[in-house]
């Protein structure tokens, strides 16, 4: 997921909730643990997405990196 991808996600998620406790008519404890447990799978969302994120640039970084060694022996040979 890119971080445009990302960030538009997060948007929509906080607006999403928003709507929803405006028309919920539920307790103020029920909307809580609703919030609660909301904000725990998108934490864990996110985190998910951030370390799929850096081992693509990890992986990445490797590749470029050969690349650029074979890349500066074919010149020194």
């Amino acid at each position: 997921m890119k971080a445009k991808e990302l960030v538009l996600f997060l948007g929509g998620a906080a607006i999403g909730a928003a709507v929803a406790l405006l028309l919920a008519p539920e307790s103020g404890e029920k909307t809580r643990r609703h919030i609660k447990r909301f904000y725990e799978d998108e934490k864990d969302r996110v985190k998910e997405a951030y370390d799929h994120a850096r081992d693509e640039v990890k992986d990445e970084a490797r590749r470029i990196g050969r690349r650029v060694k074979r890349e500066v022996r074919s010149h020194i040979r």
